[in-house]
């Protein structure tokens, strides 16, 4: 375990990850004017949850997306920031339906604490999800899949267009659009003593 662990589920915060959030708190809105920046400010946001939640979850990045979404609504025509990007954790652990509101209750006062708006809640209890939005309009996720697959997503606000868009390593491809064959999540399969418990899939 590392190091801030206060028992199974808790959000406890080591120094390190207190640090680390005043960072995503405080960056600039001026660096996430392209699609660029948007996409690591993404990064942040979603390895910041992962890194709050404890016992750790195993996880993989999920298909990222880009597009160009519609401006504000009062924008000019010609208006540069009217794209966006996604990103996505995929989680491999199984969270039984025992403990998924749990895990929706750490992220939700993870979120909370980090200053971020709670936007929606969805409480069926086989595939609950949990929303919210940051002081800087990025939109973030926490949703269960029909096979009972979790995964995390943080979408940014219109920005403007970048040439190039970095990926971290074991990125999967890009969806040719969302909701494709490319973005079926893998079923879970890591066996945690804490959120698995209870499961009997």
């Amino acid at each position: 375990m590392s190091g801030g662990w206060t028992g199974p589920g808790s959000d406890g915060q080591t120094a390190d990850q207190a640090r680390h959030q005043a960072h995503v708190q405080d960056q600039s809105q001026d660096q996430d004017q392209d699609q660029a920046g948007a996409a690591n400010h993404c990064e942040a946001l979603l390895q910041h949850t992962l890194d709050a939640i404890r016992p750790p979850l195993t996880w993989q990045p999920g298909v990222p997306t880009a597009g160009r979404t519609l401006p504000p609504g009062d924008a000019a025509p010609d208006d540069p920031a009217c794209w966006y990007v996604s990103r996505n954790r995929n989680i491999l652990t199984v969270v039984s339906p025992a403990r998924r509101g749990a895990l929706l209750g750490v992220v939700e006062r993870h979120w909370r604490r980090s200053g971020h708006l709670i936007t929606s809640v969805n409480a069926d209890h086989l595939m609950p999800g949990l929303y919210a939005t940051t002081a800087h309009g990025y939109r973030l996720g926490l949703d269960f899949g029909t096979v009972g697959n979790a995964y995390l997503t943080a979408t940014s606000p219109p920005v403007a267009r970048a040439e190039r868009i970095g990926h971290p390593p074991g990125t999967p491809g890009i969806a040719r659009h969302p909701g494709g064959p490319a973005d079926v999540a893998p079923r879970p399969s890591a066996f945690c003593p804490f959120w698995s418990a209870g499961d009997v899939g």
